[in-house]
């Protein structure tokens, strides 16, 4: 008798414990993700706004920006653009520019000294597309917050499931433990629309080890 007892909370206790690493080894979305975007085409197209004319003569190098996103146990979640690594980006932007600005002004015939008699010179050109405020850009261009709701394989920003009114995206997600990948958006809102874009043509997120 003694013997079954004992077997019976044996059994007892492998069912619990095969529940508890079942329920541990269970896949979330909860947690911090990162992944990087490819700016080079809108970056180009804020500097060139109003410049057109002198597009052909910038050869502006590749432009990643890096995105954080955490999703929370209370069904929040905030998209946010990694400002450090941004500003290590925008700094590679000024050599290739002054290049672009000198040709440009080469090609019109304005040498340093004309340029001078003008009130004009390479480093205020420059500052008229440090104006443009590329990375103030970015950030309003991928930033996004608000609440969650992961329904298999679908996820809800901000609205659920039907009704999207602004301010909301609807989205296929494939999830694992290392990766988060989204895709094909359903968007409903007018800021945040690049990273919309980019959910539609599919990003793929790696998880931030704590």
């Amino acid at each position: 008798m003694k013997k079954t007892i004992s077997l019976l909370l044996c059994l007892v206790l492998l069912v619990s414990m095969a529940a508890t690493l079942t329920a541990c080894s269970k896949t979330t979305i909860v947690g911090s993700w990162t992944t990087t975007v490819d700016c080079t085409e809108k970056v180009r197209a804020i500097l060139l706004e109003g410049y057109e004319a002198m597009e052909q003569f910038f050869d502006l190098p590749k432009f990643t920006v890096k995105l954080n996103v955490q999703f929370s146990d209370d069904s929040t979640f905030v998209v946010l653009v990694d400002e450090g690594e941004l500003s290590n980006s925008l700094s590679t932007l000024d050599e290739p520019l002054r290049t672009g600005i000198k040709k440009y002004f080469n090609n019109m015939g304005l040498d340093t000294q004309t340029l001078e008699s003008m009130g004009a010179s390479v480093d205020s050109a420059l500052a008229v597309f440090h104006d443009k405020n590329v990375g103030g850009a970015l950030v309003n261009a991928f930033m996004l917050n608000g609440t969650y709701k992961l329904e298999e394989n679908t996820i809800y920003l901000n609205d659920h499931p039907t009704n999207l009114p602004d301010g909301s995206m609807k989205a296929t997600v494939e999830l694992s433990k290392s990766e988060l990948v989204l895709k094909d958006a359903n968007v409903s809102f007018e800021t945040a629309t690049d990273l919309a874009a980019a959910i539609n043509a599919g990003l793929t997120f790696t998880r931030v080890e704590d």
